[in-house]
Protein backbone atom coordinates (compact mmCIF):
# COMPACT_ATOMS: atom_id res chain seq x y z
CA UNK A 1 0.00 0.00 0.00
CA UNK A 2 1.34 3.27 -1.03
CA UNK A 3 0.24 6.96 -1.12
CA UNK A 4 2.22 8.93 -4.15
CA UNK A 5 5.33 6.32 -3.69
CA UNK A 6 4.94 6.62 -0.07
CA UNK A 7 4.54 3.61 1.89
CA UNK A 8 1.11 4.44 4.24
CA UNK A 9 1.59 3.91 7.59
CA UNK A 10 -0.42 4.16 11.13
CA UNK A 11 0.68 5.27 14.19
CA UNK A 12 0.37 4.09 17.53
CA UNK A 13 0.08 6.18 20.49
CA UNK A 14 -0.73 3.87 23.12
CA UNK A 15 3.51 3.54 23.64
CA UNK A 16 4.81 1.56 27.15
CA UNK A 17 6.31 5.29 28.45
CA UNK A 18 3.61 7.51 27.95
CA UNK A 19 1.10 5.17 29.48
CA UNK A 20 3.40 4.34 32.18
CA UNK A 21 3.91 8.01 32.67
CA UNK A 22 0.18 8.61 32.53
CA UNK A 23 -1.43 5.71 33.87
CA UNK A 24 0.76 5.37 37.27
CA UNK A 25 2.06 1.66 38.06
CA UNK A 26 -0.46 0.87 41.14
CA UNK A 27 -0.38 -2.93 40.56
CA UNK A 28 3.33 -4.42 39.87
CA UNK A 29 6.36 -4.47 42.10
CA UNK A 30 8.44 -2.51 39.93
CA UNK A 31 8.52 0.11 37.02
CA UNK A 32 10.06 -2.98 34.73
CA UNK A 33 7.62 -5.38 35.69
CA UNK A 34 4.83 -2.72 34.97
CA UNK A 35 6.60 -1.98 31.37
CA UNK A 36 6.79 -5.73 30.50
CA UNK A 37 3.13 -6.00 31.41
CA UNK A 38 2.33 -2.57 29.14
CA UNK A 39 4.87 -4.25 26.09
CA UNK A 40 3.58 -7.26 26.18
CA UNK A 41 -0.47 -5.81 26.31
CA UNK A 42 0.23 -3.51 23.46
CA UNK A 43 1.66 -5.64 21.20
CA UNK A 44 -1.90 -6.58 20.15
CA UNK A 45 -2.34 -3.19 19.06
CA UNK A 46 0.86 -3.11 17.16
CA UNK A 47 -0.12 -6.42 15.41
CA UNK A 48 -3.48 -5.57 14.44
CA UNK A 49 -2.27 -2.89 12.30
CA UNK A 50 -2.18 -3.70 8.51
CA UNK A 51 0.39 -5.91 7.39
CA UNK A 52 0.54 -3.60 3.94
CA UNK A 53 1.05 -0.48 6.34
CA UNK A 54 4.17 0.79 8.75
CA UNK A 55 3.47 0.76 12.21
CA UNK A 56 4.62 3.71 13.63
CA UNK A 57 5.25 4.32 17.38
CA UNK A 58 4.98 7.77 18.57
CA UNK A 59 6.99 7.94 21.27
CA UNK A 60 7.31 11.61 22.32
CA UNK A 61 8.47 10.75 25.99
CA UNK A 62 11.89 9.61 24.71
CA UNK A 63 12.88 13.02 24.76
CA UNK A 64 10.51 15.10 26.77
CA UNK A 65 9.85 12.73 29.89
CA UNK A 66 12.86 13.75 31.52
CA UNK A 67 11.50 17.41 32.30
CA UNK A 68 8.55 15.81 33.23
CA UNK A 69 8.95 13.07 35.26
CA UNK A 70 12.68 12.38 36.17
CA UNK A 71 14.07 15.21 36.41
CA UNK A 72 15.53 14.35 39.64
CA UNK A 73 17.30 11.35 37.97
CA UNK A 74 21.06 11.96 37.14
CA UNK A 75 22.03 11.37 33.49
CA UNK A 76 23.21 7.91 34.24
CA UNK A 77 20.15 6.96 36.08
CA UNK A 78 17.77 8.24 33.64
CA UNK A 79 19.78 6.58 30.64
CA UNK A 80 19.11 3.58 32.37
CA UNK A 81 15.33 4.47 32.05
CA UNK A 82 15.45 4.77 28.58
CA UNK A 83 17.07 1.56 27.54
CA UNK A 84 13.93 -0.39 29.94
CA UNK A 85 11.82 1.36 27.64
CA UNK A 86 13.81 0.42 24.47
CA UNK A 87 13.68 -2.97 25.75
CA UNK A 88 9.60 -2.53 25.96
CA UNK A 89 9.49 -1.31 22.64
CA UNK A 90 12.13 -4.30 21.24
CA UNK A 91 9.71 -6.99 23.48
CA UNK A 92 6.15 -4.84 21.89
CA UNK A 93 7.07 -5.66 18.20
CA UNK A 94 8.89 -8.87 18.40
CA UNK A 95 7.94 -10.92 15.46
CA UNK A 96 6.94 -7.88 13.47
CA UNK A 97 9.12 -7.25 10.36
CA UNK A 98 11.64 -4.05 10.93
CA UNK A 99 11.13 -2.94 7.78
CA UNK A 100 7.57 -2.20 8.68
CA UNK A 101 8.20 -0.30 12.02
CA UNK A 102 9.21 3.29 12.19
CA UNK A 103 9.59 5.31 16.07
CA UNK A 104 9.34 8.80 15.61
CA UNK A 105 10.35 10.90 19.19
CA UNK A 106 10.07 14.79 19.75
CA UNK A 107 10.05 16.97 22.44
CA UNK A 108 6.38 17.13 22.74
CA UNK A 109 4.17 20.22 22.62
CA UNK A 110 5.04 21.18 26.20
CA UNK A 111 4.86 24.75 26.50
CA UNK A 112 7.20 25.32 29.59
CA UNK A 113 11.07 25.58 28.91
CA UNK A 114 12.97 22.69 28.10
CA UNK A 115 15.76 23.11 31.00
CA UNK A 116 16.14 19.02 31.86
CA UNK A 117 15.90 17.81 28.84
CA UNK A 118 19.36 15.49 28.10
CA UNK A 119 21.57 16.27 25.12
CA UNK A 120 20.55 14.13 22.56
CA UNK A 121 23.74 12.55 22.15
CA UNK A 122 23.24 11.50 25.75
CA UNK A 123 19.48 10.36 25.44
CA UNK A 124 16.95 9.90 23.17
CA UNK A 125 19.33 9.30 20.25
CA UNK A 126 21.77 7.03 21.97
CA UNK A 127 19.43 4.60 23.16
CA UNK A 128 16.58 4.55 20.13
CA UNK A 129 19.44 3.26 17.97
CA UNK A 130 19.01 0.17 19.94
CA UNK A 131 15.17 -0.24 19.21
CA UNK A 132 14.61 -3.18 16.26
CA UNK A 133 13.04 -0.31 13.81
CA UNK A 134 13.53 0.67 10.37
CA UNK A 135 13.89 4.16 11.31
CA UNK A 136 14.17 6.39 13.84
CA UNK A 137 12.52 9.69 13.73
CA UNK A 138 13.31 12.17 15.61
CA UNK A 139 11.93 16.08 15.96
CA UNK A 140 14.33 18.42 17.39
CA UNK A 141 13.36 21.48 20.35
CA UNK A 142 11.33 23.95 18.60
CA UNK A 143 13.25 25.71 15.60
CA UNK A 144 15.10 22.85 14.70
CA UNK A 145 14.08 20.64 11.68
CA UNK A 146 13.30 16.92 11.46
CA UNK A 147 16.05 14.34 11.13
CA UNK A 148 15.69 10.75 10.24
CA UNK A 149 17.91 8.12 10.78
CA UNK A 150 17.78 4.86 8.82
CA UNK A 151 19.36 1.69 10.32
Amino acid sequence: MSVQGRRAFCNSKRYCWIVATTMLNQHYDSHEAYLTALAKALSNEYRAIHPGMVLQIDAPDLAMERHRFFSHMGEAEFLRQLELHIAAINLGIEGIPRERIRLHACWGNSDGPHVQDIAMTLGAWSQADRARVLEVRIHLPPAKSLQTFGS
